[in-house]
């Protein structure tokens, strides 16, 4: 759906259990706007600002999310993708974002794989906490702030590749590494 389409409105796509991909542009998605839907890949663009907190509800089959949003990505928690905590295995961050915000993606129990582009130069507190299969992350040498908890209790975390000049305190409590 391109940035040309404005909104996606209330329950556009509901029910549409043989939409198993969406790529998004548009500024606003609605309630339920892809209620139970099929979707197992979500590319979230740049131009989207605002997504219902039910937009997605019900669609239990999403593993792959690219976030290109800034505006997104830097606010903090989000119910819009809480419900995909205990689906969601792979986070794709876009090079159009440049923070990622408090509790972002906390307690996200399935997910194993996270990429974060060198646009981004900070990582809030909490950010990616409790995210207990987290196994691995490359932090790029752009991210100078990693917020306090921003990794706390990520029992699976046996790789960190770090190079940021401020790590807040408990970053990595109970991480397994």
């Amino acid at each position: 759906i391109p940035k040309s389409v404005s909104s996606v409105g209330s329950y556009a796509f509901q029910g549409c259990t043989s939409l198993a991909h969406v790529d998004i542009d548009a500024r606003s998605i609605g309630s339920y706007a892809f209620s139970g839907a099929g979707v197992q890949t979500l590319l979230i663009g740049e131009s989207v600002s605002s997504i219902d907190s039910r937009a997605f509800e019900g669609c239990s089959g999403l593993r792959n999310l690219t976030l290109n949003s800034s505006t997104l990505a830097s606010s903090p928690y989000s119910t819009a993708f809480s419900q995909f905590r205990s689906t969601l295995t792979k986070l794709v961050v876009g090079s159009a974002v440049s923070s990622i915000g408090t509790y972002k993606f906390n307690q996200f129990a399935s997910l194993r794989y996270v990429e974060i582009p060198s646009s981004v130069t900070q990582i809030g507190s909490n950010a990616f906490g409790r995210c207990s299969r987290l196994q691995s992350i490359v932090i790029p040498k752009s991210v100078s702030s990693v917020g306090s908890y921003a990794f706390q209790g990520c029992t699976s975390l046996a790789h960190v590749d770090i190079d940021a000049r401020s790590i807040g305190s408990y970053a990595f409590s109970g991480a397994g590494v």
